[in-house]
């Protein structure tokens, strides 16, 4: 894929973009979108410049979905007792003492 276009970042597009987001941005916002923008494009630009394809050199490299060697960065389940149903509604502003009461908004 590459990202080498002639986009031009200009007065018009932004004044476009304006449009599309229902935003107002001051001359000065305007501005330094135009140059923000013209720098990711830049960037995208020289991403898009890279050789990323594999060849014989880079035999020796593994591919990685993880920069680390952690296969599980969870804690196991354990049971553990849970707070009593009387402790927690003992607090409640109004409760059927099986549950908290909230009024009805609809």
């Amino acid at each position: 894929m590459s990202y080498d276009r002639n986009v031009q970042i200009d007065a018009s597009l932004i004044s476009y973009l304006e449009d599309l987001s229902y935003l107002k941005f001051t001359e000065s916002e305007k501005l330094r979108l135009i140059d923000d923008l013209q720098g990711i494009l830049s960037g995208m630009a020289h991403l898009g410049h890279l050789e990323l394809d594999a060849d014989e050199d880079q035999e020796d490299t593994l591919d990685s979905s993880h920069t680390f060697d952690n296969a599980n960065a969870f804690r196991e389940d354990e049971t553990a007792a849970s707070t009593s149903r009387q402790s927690l509604l003992k607090n409640a502003p109004s409760s059927d003492g099986v549950a908290f009461l909230a009024p009805r908004i609809i």
